[in-house]
């Protein structure tokens, strides 16, 4: 028989499907990440009075912004941009001669145009700038303390390059020195400052992992771990021009340098959690940074409520955090060091309580950090149910689950509400996965009539892991619990999932994994049939045997999937006739059930009374797709 363990998930909870989802999610972040540079460039570009790409004025490009206003892309705003790109690019020899001079003012303003050179949103000319030499003069002016303006622009040069998508370019800057100046810096009581070396820092860590471990090994920790635990100042408020207003065009207040500061550390910290391999130290210390977040600055995370399309959200990015450190470590130990410390903290159910978040991302980044942990051990797992996850993933699926509705209702294709509703399952599948306690608090919170829903309505994708779900919950269920599940519809929802999905698909062998984890549903249902043999009659009813017989049927059939079917088909179904199955004077509309609905709650018990129970029980078994009955014991 099919036995309730970790394994189920092979298509999301085996070590290669967990390295691709990491991947895809490390592509995705490094195009968050480079477009977040480039709205920043724009913005410092097109912040003087609407001049264009520079502070310099230009005719052309200040009629093109008036008539044009914010269409930055347009071809005449590229051409302007191009033309005054080739004109600083010219003058660059200028500016790094004028660096390496001792007059304050020249190596300000030389380095200004340095970094206004890469501050272009295309093509940004990195590699000319790191030829020209100038890049150890740069980092020597990390040090000059009494010039902040200087340190500020000269920051900002090398966060640029460190953008670059050619990790040769940042180990140029790491080579040179830069990194102990810039951990430094991060000791200054100077939010632009600070903001402006956790945005390098996090560029030189999340480009690859040789040199997020050099950060690690120069000890960056300690210096993000009391970045995180400080307190607002609006003494350490800093306007240096380029920093001093938003994206609407309002001043920065000093509250709001604080709040951009810590969505930036948020960031850079998720880019010192990926890839793995950390060591304990490492692990502490991450760990120490996100309990700080998490627990010292709640205002921000109720911020990202007030923009629920914000991708920069400060949520979103303690969720992806989680979800980097949870990907790589190894859930079949039964003591883990990660959430170990995670629960003791209470950094657990701080996390939880995230998905509870109106900001779509900080929702989305989370529920995968939460899905890793549900795949731990048993005790891991029952840590999260008593922190409160499920009213949290059962709300989700409630509202996922309604948007894939109205979008197939719409004709339309697929969307990113069914890879959301697909992962809700799989996180819910991970919960029966575990022993009956697990199973029955799915239950009591009233899960199984809208996975029964999911399986017998959405898209295949979807609904495929709705049923591993639900035959995870069969493989753990005794008597009680299954007379439960197929009261709900599960016999019925299943054999419209049939239905949908062989009706006119033709066999693949990459669906043998989800045949026998039917099967074995199927099997585990008809194991606890009554004695009256109601699962079975239901399961005719529904078409159920004309899915069997049709993978006994077909040659092409793998032959496990084809001996499991006929093994049902013979002890559940065959060579008997049906008055010998069933008793020969069985109506199945006098079959008794041993099940109470008392409102709407149900129990289970002895009836008392036959007669009475018996017309109770057959028009829930007629309803049993529309009710929603609490599971108590």
């Amino acid at each position: 028989m099919f036995k309730p363990n970790r394994e189920f998930q092979a298509g999301l909870n085996t070590t290669e499907a967990r390295r691709q989802r990491e991947k895809n999610s490390l592509s995705l972040r490094r195009k968050d990440r480079e477009i977040k540079l480039q709205n920043k460039r724009k913005k410092i570009l097109n912040r003087s009075n609407n001049k264009g790409p520079t502070d310099n004025n230009n005719t052309n490009t200040n009629a093109n912004n008036s008539n044009n206003n914010n269409n930055y892309g347009s071809q005449q705003t590229l051409q302007n941009d191009q033309q005054q790109q080739m004109r600083m690019l010219q003058d660059l020899p200028r500016y790094v001669k004028g660096c390496f001079t001792e007059n304050q003012a020249t190596m300000f303003e030389c380095t200004q145009k340095i970094r206004k050179l890469l501050s272009f949103a295309h093509n940004v000319p990195i590699k000319q700038v790191i030829d020209s030499g100038v890049v150890p003069r740069l980092i020597q002016f990390l040090h000059k303390n009494n010039m902040p303006q200087l340190q500020f622009e000269t920051l900002w040069v090398l966060t640029n390059i460190a953008s670059s998508d050619k990790p040769e370019y940042t180990a140029k800057i790491v080579r040179d020195g830069a990194l102990q100046p810039i951990m430094k810096i991060l000791q200054r009581p100077n939010y632009a400052l600070q903001e402006q070396a956790i945005w390098g820092l996090g560029n030189i860590a999340g480009d690859c992992l040789e040199l997020r471990n050099n950060l690690l090994e120069n000890g960056v920790l300690q210096y993000l771990v009391e970045c995180c635990k400080q307190e607002f100042s609006d003494r350490h408020f800093a306007n240096y021009g380029a920093n001093d207003t938003m994206n609407n065009g309002e001043k920065l207040s000093p509250q709001q340098q604080y709040v951009t500061l810590f969505k930036n550390l948020s960031w850079s910290i998720s880019n010192f959690c990926r890839y793995g391999g950390h060591n304990n130290r490492d692990l502490s210390g991450l760990l120490e940074c996100l309990f700080h977040l998490l627990s010292k600055h709640r205002d921000i995370i109720l911020e990202d409520d007030n923009n629920p399309y914000d991708q920069e959200s400060f949520g979103g990015n303690i969720g992806w955090s989680f979800t980097y450190l949870t990907n790589s470590i190894d859930f079949d130990e039964e003591n883990n060091e990660i959430i170990r410390i995670m629960n003791e903290n209470g950094i657990t159910a701080e996390l939880i309580k995230l998905l509870g978040s109106k900001n779509i991302y900080t929702v989305h980044s989370t529920l995968r950090a939460v899905g890793n942990i549900l795949t731990g051990s048993d005790k891991y797992t029952m840590k999260c149910i008593e922190y409160g996850v499920l009213p949290y993933l059962k709300t989700l699926m409630i509202d996922y689950h309604q948007k894939t509705i109205n979008n197939i209702n719409s004709n339309g294709g697929r969307t990113s509400y069914d890879t959301k509703l697909k992962e809700l399952c799989w996180a819910i599948s991970n919960i029966t996965a575990g022993p009956r306690e697990h199973i029955i608090e799915i239950m009591k919170q009233e899960f199984t009539p809208i996975l029964i829903k999911i399986l017998a309505g959405s898209r295949s994708i979807v609904s495929s892991e709705a049923l591993w779900a639900l035959s995870n919950a069969t493989a753990g269920a005794d008597a009680q619990i299954m007379q439960y599940l197929v009261q709900q519809g599960l016999i019925k929802g299943l054999c419209k999932y049939f239905e949908n999905k062989y009706k006119q698909q033709q066999y693949h062998q990459s669906q043998d994994k989800l045949l026998m984890v039917a099967l074995e549903c199927i099997d585990g249902i008809l194991t606890h049939d009554t004695d009256d043999h109601k699962f079975g009659i239901e399961f005719e009813e529904y078409g159920g045997i004309n899915f069997l017989e049709y993978l006994q049927s077909d040659d092409n059939i793998n032959e496990a999937i084809y001996d499991k079917a006929v093994g049902i088909i013979k002890l559940y179904f065959g060579g008997e006739d049906d008055d010998d199955i069933f008793g020969a004077n069985t109506d199945v509309n006098e079959v008794n059930i041993d099940c109470n609905i008392n409102g709407n709650q149900f129990g289970f018990g002895l009836n008392t009374n036959n007669n009475d129970n018996n017309a109770n029980d057959n028009n829930a078994n007629k309803n049993n797709n529309n009710t929603s009955n609490t599971f108590q014991f």
